[in-house]
């Protein structure tokens, strides 16, 4: 099921039946849009702390009660490696943590058959230098981010939708300036970020204003999900099933075809 990103923000984690935290945010990879991590604030607001939980230890979300189970015991939680999450997380606090928790490095390649995994166990006493993965991105920091296209103001980056099975950035949400189009947002596909400025807070599309203006409205209190997808939304401005124009932008077909600025 597609979902708002920014819904599942302070959804309760448990564990074994007990709520170990909130969660505050996600770390995703701006290659990729795979949510890396949930940043999740456990403990009062006394003695509060933030961890990364990654989404393998996930269950199946509790929609109707706004709770996400993991598999994981308080104490896993409890004792896991701390982290400032108003920093960039470094390889080094990556490597301990995932070591912590027993989680496959998801930066390693695939293991090929007969290798052993990588063994949980207590946390190493690494040291955590303060350079951080450049790809691995805070949710939070994206939204209200300003769009450009065709290098012109456009809009803001308003929220993400997100595929609850595997964890992905499935879409961003914009917002059109008024100009465009008053109040309204649209869906588009990360295909369609063509650089993403982080000094300039700054989200460049590969895609003319016109087809912008063109775009059908994203309506939040509907469900976002492929049934919708193919019966309504062409979020290009084109007929369902129509191939890209001649002239018309072309969008790369893999993450690894486009570039990701920081300037």
């Amino acid at each position: 099921m597609f979902r708002s990103l920014t819904s599942l923000y302070g959804y309760a984690l448990t564990a074994a039946g007990a709520e170990i935290g909130t969660v505050h945010n996600f770390f995703f990879d701006d290659t990729r849009w795979n949510i890396r991590y949930l940043v999740v604030e456990t403990g009062s607001w006394l003695r509060s702390r933030k961890v990364l939980i990654d989404p393998v230890a996930l269950g199946r979300p509790d929609f109707a009660h706004r709770s996400l189970p993991v598999s994981l015991t308080p104490d896993q939680v409890r004792n896991s490696p701390d982290v400032d999450t108003e920093k960039p997380v470094s390889r080094r606090f990556q490597i301990a943590l995932h070591q912590h928790f027993g989680w496959p490095r998801y930066w390693m390649p695939e293991p090929v058959l007969g290798m052993t995994p990588i063994p949980a166990g207590p946390t190493p006493v690494i040291p955590i230098n303060e350079e951080g993965d450049p790809h691995l991105r805070g949710a939070r920091e994206i939204i209200g981010y300003s769009v450009l296209s065709s290098g012109a103001p456009a809009g803001d980056v308003t929220d993400f939708v997100l595929d609850d099975c595997k964890w992905i950035i499935r879409r961003l949400v914009i917002a059109l300036d008024d100009r465009l189009s008053r109040g309204r947002e649209i869906l588009l596909r990360p295909s369609a970020v063509e650089s993403i400025s982080w000094k300039s807070e700054l989200v460049v599309l590969d895609l003319s204003r016109d087809r912008l203006a063109r775009c059908l409205p994203y309506d939040p209190a509907l469900p976002v999900n492929r049934v919708r997808e193919i019966r309504r939304y062409d979020f290009y401005g084109r007929p369902v099933g129509q191939s890209h124009s001649a002239h018309g932008p072309k969008f790369p077909k893999h993450q690894s075809e486009r570039k990701v600025y920081r300037s």
